[in-house]
């Protein structure tokens, strides 16, 4: 009667062992295989920060710092565009660090102050993952 019990318990661990071997169903299709996710991510509206150009203080980098810069920033992309006096547009190659936006009409037409600052990085380099954007109280122009 022990042996009995003994390769019960023995065929139950050896079973629960084999199941724990096994991938994870969840990421398997219909037949075992590994679920791809085919279709890439499509993103709908306007990729800018705001649509339109508006005044902003750009801080580079280096610590430059260039004041009443017509700007508008892809969030999707991680570029800045500029444009220039005579109404050419242009992408910034300089390292951005931060862009403060000057008075604007927002959504709740409220005129606020938006800094734009790269948690982990520069603004407009697309190794990074993450932009911060905050209302504040002054502006640095």
């Amino acid at each position: 009667m022990r042996s009995l019990i003994t390769i019960l318990l023995l065929c139950l661990t050896l079973g629960a062992v084999a199941q724990r071997d096994q991938s994870n169903p969840f990421l398997n299709d219909a037949n075992g295989r590994p679920l791809y996710w085919g279709a890439s991510y499509v993103s709908e509206g306007s990729p800018f920060f705001l649509d339109q150009y508006n005044f902003a203080v750009i801080l580079l980098a280096n610590g430059e710092k260039y004041s009443e810069v017509k700007v508008k920033y892809n969030i999707q992309e991680h570029w800045v565009q500029y444009q220039t006096e005579d109404g050419k547009e242009m992408m910034s190659l300089s390292a951005i660090k931060k862009i403060y936006f000057g008075p604007m009409v927002l959504a709740d037409g409220v005129f606020e102050n938006v800094t734009l600052e790269a948690v982990n990085g520069l603004l407009n380099d697309k190794r990074q993952t993450c932009t911060r954007c905050w209302i504040q109280e002054g502006y640095p122009g």
